[in-house]
């Protein structure tokens, strides 16, 4: 399948059982993580209060090589629910968010997807507020980049 860029370039996704496989290995990884705020969900969260792990585009080739191989990119966005009652707590809920996505690019070496070898994990953006609730729950929100080579 292939994706047009906003630049009319063209994405080649990858395969789908490669995206599965993907995704099922990216949220076990984070779900070992000690600075995680809590369990880590697949697209979804609780009305107050949870993790979830969004993935923001679908897995596409950044490269094709000459054996049939290439190298593919996994953007999604770790998402921390909560209700801060205070300024304060919104910050400390943008911290924790923020060291659980460093912990993710320093830890890229701990990522294991099946038929695929990790290349880099990448914070792409840090912590920030991106939406909020009418009960009082707000989105914090960190992309994050994973590029991985299929041989």
């Amino acid at each position: 399948m292939a994706l047009t860029n906003t630049d009319n370039t063209v994405r080649r996704t990858v395969d789908v059982d490669v995206q599965i496989e993907a995704s099922r290995a990216v949220r076990a990884w984070l779900n070992t993580s000690p600075v995680k705020p809590c369990i880590v969900g697949m697209e979804y969260l609780p009305d107050d209060y949870g993790c979830a792990l969004s993935v923001t585009e679908t897995p596409y080739k950044v490269r094709q090589y000459i054996n049939g191989g290439y190298l593919a990119a996994y953007e999604c966005d770790l998402i921390y629910r909560c209700i801060p009652a205070t300024d304060e707590q919104r910050v400390e809920a943008d911290e924790l968010l923020d060291r659980f996505a460093v912990w993710a690019a320093n830890n890229a070496s701990k990522l294991t997807i099946t038929g695929a070898r990790v290349k880099r994990v990448q914070r792409a953006t840090p912590a920030t507020l991106t939406a909020r609730y009418s009960n009082g729950a707000e989105d914090h929100t960190a992309h994050l980049i994973i590029n991985f080579e299929v041989i």
